[in-house]
C-alpha cells in the first residue's frame, strides 16, 4: 500500500512555469520516478520528480498554471499552503549510469523529469537534451531553467520543427540511452520518428509506455 507523506512547502519560483520545492523528510526515490500530490477530495495528480535524490530531503516538481485545467488549477490553491500530501514515489523510469550517450526529448512540463536527470549525470559528458513546445515563441518562457540547461547540451525547438532536427543531427547521436516524456501521441510518434530516421538506441524508456499503447 502507498504510503502518503506529509511535505512542507519550502518555496515558490517561476510565472510561465511553477517551480515547488518542498522538504520531505523520511523520503527517497530513484532518478526517473514521479510522484503524486493529494488534496484533501483524495484527488491524485501525477507529478514527475524534477530533482535529484542527492538534493534530499529537498525535492523538486513543476507544473504550468493554465486556467482551463482542472488539475493545475487545484494545484494553484495547493501551493498557497504551508504543507501538502505526496504519494511514495512512482514510475519504472530510470536515469541511465552506464556510459552511453543520453538523450532527453521532452514536450511541455516533461521538462521536469529531464532536469532531475541533468542533475543527475551532469558529470557525464555526453548529454543530449531536445525541449519541444507547441507554443509560438519557447524563448521568453525557459529563463528559470537556464542553470540547468546550461549544464549539457540543449535544444530548445517548436513541435513542427523535431522531424527536421532529428534528420540533420541524426550522425551526432550514438546508439544513446533515450528518454521520451510529453503526452502520448508526442511519444509515439517521436519514437516512430526516430525510427525512420534509423537512429539506433541502446535503450527506450517512457512513462507513457506503462499507461497507453497506441
Amino acid at each position: 500500500m502507498d504510503r502518503v507523506f506529509k511535505a512542507l512547502i519550502a518555496s515558490v519560483t517561476g510565472d510561465h512555469y511553477k517551480i515547488v520545492t518542498l522538504l520531505l523528510e523520511d523520503y527517497s526515490f530513484e532518478c526517473g520516478q514521479y510522484l503524486e500530490v493529494i488534496d484533501q477530495s483524495k484527488t491524485f495528480i501525477p507529478l514527475s520528480i524534477a530533482s535529484s535524490p542527492k538534493d534530499l530531503p529537498y525535492l523538486k516538481i513543476l507544473f504550468k498554471p493554465e486556467k482551463h485545467n482542472s488539475e493545475s488549477l487545484l494545484l494553484q490553491q495547493l501551493i498557497r499552503q504551508k504543507s501538502i500530501e505526496v504519494s511514495s514515489p512512482k514510475g519504472d523510469v530510470r536515469c541511465p549510469e552506464d556510459d552511453q550517450q543520453i538523450l532527453l526529448i521532452v514536450k511541455g512540463t516533461g521538462i521536469s523529469q529531464a532536469l532531475a536527470m541533468v542533475e543527475h549525470a551532469k558529470s557525464k559528458p555526453n548529454i543530449k537534451l531536445i525541449w519541444v513546445s507547441d507554443e509560438e515563441s519557447i524563448s521568453s518562457n525557459t529563463e528559470h531553467f537556464d542553470s540547468w540547461l546550461s549544464l549539457v547540451d540543449s535544444t530548445r525547438l517548436n513541435e513542427k520543427d523535431l522531424s527536421l532536427w532529428l534528420k540533420k543531427n541524426r550522425t551526432a547521436i550514438s546508439n544513446p540511452n533515450c528518454i521520451l516524456t510529453g503526452d502520448p501521441d508526442f511519444v509515439y510518434s517521436t519514437r516512430d520518428n526516430l525510427a525512420n530516421n534509423q537512429i539506433t538506441l541502446n535503450s527506450l524508456q517512457s512513462d507513457v509506455f506503462e499507461y497507453s499503447s497506441l
